[in-house]
């Protein structure tokens, strides 16, 4: 018979360290991690070998350690998400599983800040699709770009990273999942060569495909007028360099593909990051890449997205035997991990000419320095400086709370 695995006695005795409350309350929130859904003591096992190594309980590990968010349950919780959705959990120092359980799931609270996404799109905002004339290549690259804004107006930073992206690609498909106004269309001519606003709820992904699909519909992909095919979202700002430096320096670097950042820690496997893509003619004349994205489908947790198609994508492609790299050294991501988009943003950009800033690190209180950041981007982009919105004021969870109350949702 298996025995289940038991808490070791460095679990037992941190954790009665650091809780006032003692062992029998630590006991009830080991029982509380293991009857949760979101907690998976395998997937744990397989993504902590340093607790499988030690013989120790997954749930007793968590407990212990997983109230500071650098460990998530299984694979669909994230505990540092819910820890940032949730600042109030964050500051009282609770699980965030354990609070989860006890207390969110009750009051409604977020798990992802998928949940947190504006839903109901304005009256007027109409989904539509527009053909552009399209220019003469110069540069022999496409450019698919994904978007997202319910407020169903183009935002002025996604205008410039357009006007960026357009002085190294010929013609830009443009794919937002959302409708839009239809003054706003006019916006795009000279930028794009397609706009289409279609709600399909499959993130960046599914607008990379369509996109993709668009492309060698409209024959834009042929090797007669290509060489390069680029994806990108706007979950960045961009561009604070001109991004024909960055394609100047990956021109040196020979790989198949590659991005600007990777991802080297939080997963667990090295992979490009999603919000920037760039694959070279023997991937276009493969079947790898058509192959991949299109099987892209709708998901409905971020996570998942996260694992079947950021980190699966580079995952497929490596196996077809196509190699990668990045702008910013693969060393430098296996060093920091995820947060070196989000935390490091100043070193990424002085030190290894970075032109993109994640939009989350600036509007989520991520960054330290982010006057420092501004004030790097302002002296290099001006333009680009002064259409970035000024921060969300952070959220009052408690007035959440009594709202919650007073609605009977106790």
């Amino acid at each position: 018979m298996t025995m289940p695995f038991q808490p070791f006695a460095p679990f037992r005795l941190l954790a009665r360290l650091l809780r006032r409350d003692g062992p029998d309350a630590f006991a009830r929130d080991i029982e509380t991690i293991r009857a949760s859904e979101w907690f998976d003591a395998e997937w744990y096992l397989r993504k902590y070998p340093e607790v499988r190594r030690s013989g120790g309980d997954p749930a007793a590990h968590y407990a212990a350690f997983g109230k500071d968010g650098r460990f998530d349950p299984g694979p669909w919780f994230s505990s540092a998400e819910y820890l940032r959705l949730n600042d109030d959990v964050r500051i009282s120092g609770d699980n965030p599983l354990v609070h989860f359980e006890r207390c969110g799931r009750a009051e409604g609270r977020p798990i992802s800040a998928l949940q947190l996404r504006e839903t109901k799109f304005p009256d007027g905002a109409v989904e539509t699709e527009r053909v552009f004339p399209s220019a003469p290549p110069r540069h022999r690259r496409v450019a698919v770009f994904a978007a997202f804004f319910p407020a169903g107006r183009i935002p002025e930073t996604t205008l410039c990273y357009l006007r960026g992206l357009r002085e190294v690609a010929d013609d830009i498909l443009f794919y937002a999942n959302c409708p839009v106004f239809p003054d706003e269309l006019a916006k795009l001519g000279g930028l794009v060569r397609v706009a289409a606003f279609r709600v399909h709820g499959g993130h960046d992904f599914l607008s990379y495909r369509l996109g993709f699909e668009k492309a060698r519909e409209l024959g834009l992909l042929d090797a007669s007028r290509t060489d390069e095919l680029i994806l990108a979202n706007d979950s960045c700002y961009a561009p604070v360099f001109p991004l024909s430096e960055s394609f100047a320096k990956m021109a040196r670097r020979p790989c198949d593909f590659w991005g600007m950042t990777a991802n080297a820690g939080a997963y667990r496997a090295e992979h490009v990051q999603s919000f920037f893509f760039v694959f070279r003619r023997q991937v276009l004349d493969g079947a790898a890449l058509g192959q991949f994205l299109g099987g892209i489908e709708v998901l409905g947790s971020r996570w998942e997205v996260v694992r079947r198609y950021e980190i699966g994508f580079t995952a497929a492609l490596a196996k077809a035997g196509y190699t990668w790299d990045t702008l910013v050294p693969r060393s430098f991501a296996a060093e920091h991990g995820g947060s070196m988009a989000m935390r490091h943003v100043l070193e990424t950009l002085s030190r290894h000419g970075m032109p993109l800033v994640k939009v989350k690190a600036l509007d989520s209180y991520m960054v330290d320095d982010r006057d420092a950041v501004l004030a790097f981007i302002r002296a290099r982009n001006p333009e680009l400086a002064a259409a970035i919105p000024p921060p969300p004021p952070p959220v009052d969870y408690a007035a959440v709370r009594r709202l919650l109350e007073q609605s009977g949702n106790k």
